[in-house]
Parts: structure tokens; sequence; C-alpha cells
């Protein structure tokens, strides 16, 4: 065995102290390390997938917020607008407005 200080390669991977001398040994640990390397970046890209799907899900779920608070405001125009407060109505249509502008 031929003993090195260990190192990280590009890809983040951290290599063994001790690198083997026999042609057999090499062998092995390159196949061993190319298993890793590859389970790590199947691990990597499924983390990826996995932080894609919660910035939609945070998305959507701000759509929704948007889409409440659209409904909530017109409801509020409604009601004011029955009850003879026309510049709240229209201070709320404004707002429910402004919310579903930011939906579409």
């Amino acid at each position: 065995m031929i003993l090195l200080r260990s190192s990280i390669d590009d890809e983040g991977v951290k290599w063994p102290q001790q690198i083997p001398t026999s042609p057999r040994r090499i062998e092995t640990e390159v196949i061993l390390h190319a298993r890793l390397v590859r389970r790590y970046r199947a691990l990597y890209a499924e983390a990826q997938d996995i932080l894609a799907a919660s910035e939609e899900r945070n998305a959507a779920l701000s759509l929704s917020d948007l889409a409440f608070d659209t409904i909530t405001e017109a409801r509020r125009a409604y009601e004011s607008y029955t009850c003879g407060d026309i510049q709240d109505a229209k201070a709320a249509a404004a707002l429910a407005r402004t919310h579903a502008a930011k939906v579409v």
C-alpha cells in the first residue's frame, strides 16, 4: 500500500488515505468508488427533485393564499355594498382585483 493524504476530488468524494498497489485490489477499489459516486449522484438528484417539488408546493400555497384573500375581499365588498357602505365596497373591490391580478 502507498500512503497518501486523504483528498477530496472535484465531485466532493473523499478518497482513502491508503491506495492499494496490487492491480486486482486497485480494480476493486475503483469499482467500489464508482458505485459510491453513482449512489451519491442519485441521492443528489433525488434531493434536487424533492427541493423542486417543495418549491412548487410553496408556490401553490402562495397562490392559494392569494385566492383566499381575493375571495375574502370580494365577500367584504359585497357585504359592504349591500349594507350601503359604498366607499368600503369600492376599497374592498380594489383589493380583491389586486389579489386576483397576482393570482393570474
